[in-house]
């Protein structure tokens, strides 16, 4: 088997952005792969413009690639709004993304940080996904 295109990327650092993505409101950050680190983005509500906002953030940071969280159990609704963001991502960013298990990322955001705890959890999410590769 050939190597996939994340493997390839592995190889050289990018740039990418995590979502802490929910139906109402969407943490996010950029995040580097090479150093771990990474930087919290504003807050974007879940509504007619999110993608918008999405498009604007892939051609500020032109990322490799977009993780998303997802919980254990997620609802209906859910699943149909972040379908349409990954259709999104994939089909007009022409990017890959890849979801990564969310579960405890908000509980795990320390008190200091609950002014923007999406934007914490964000980066729990891309912290969880770059420790796990």
């Amino acid at each position: 088997m050939g190597e996939s295109r994340i493997d390839n990327m592995s190889k050289k650092g990018f740039l990418v952005i995590a979502l802490d993505f929910g139906v109402k409101k969407i943490g996010s950050c950029v995040g580097n792969s090479i150093t771990g680190t990474s930087t919290q983005l504003k807050l974007l509500k879940n509504n007619k413009k999110f993608h918008e906002q999405l498009e604007l953030l892939n051609n500020e940071f032109n990322p490799e690639l977009f993780i998303i969280g997802f919980p254990k159990n997620p609802k209906s609704l859910f699943i149909k709004s972040l379908k349409k963001t990954t259709d999104f991502i994939t089909n007009i960013l022409e990017k890959p993304y890849e979801l990564t298990d969310e579960s405890f990322t908000s509980q795990a955001v320390e008190k200091e940080f609950m002014n923007n705890k999406d934007g914490r959890s964000a980066e729990l999410i891309f912290e969880g996904w770059y420790n796990g590769r």
